[in-house]
């Protein structure tokens, strides 16, 4: 059974959410890692609402410090999190 999301969260996810990944890709671009851990802040405590198996480890992993030792690892999981991210946003369409 799927727990109910509380629908000003959602509202506020699908409203953000688009301009917020915007921001992230512009980031990424500029190789702009502060911003973009900001971003992955800024979502998370929705995204962990919406799906909190999905989103707590990967948000974790991101916003951790080690997280950016390693560029190739650290640049896959913002892949990661930008799919899953985009996915959310379909499946919430409705």
């Amino acid at each position: 059974e799927v727990e109910q999301i509380d629908p000003m969260i959602l509202g506020m996810f699908r409203k953000q959410a688009p301009e917020r990944l915007e921001t992230l890709r512009t980031a990424r671009e500029k190789g702009d890692m502060d911003k973009v851990i900001r971003v992955v802040h800024s979502l998370k405590p929705q995204l962990v609402a919406i799906d909190a198996e999905r989103y707590a480890p990967l948000c974790a992993a991101i916003t951790s410090v080690e997280a950016r030792v390693d560029q190739a690892t650290f640049d896959r999981m913002l892949d990661e999190f930008q799919v899953q991210v985009e996915r959310t946003l379909r499946e919430l369409k409705d």
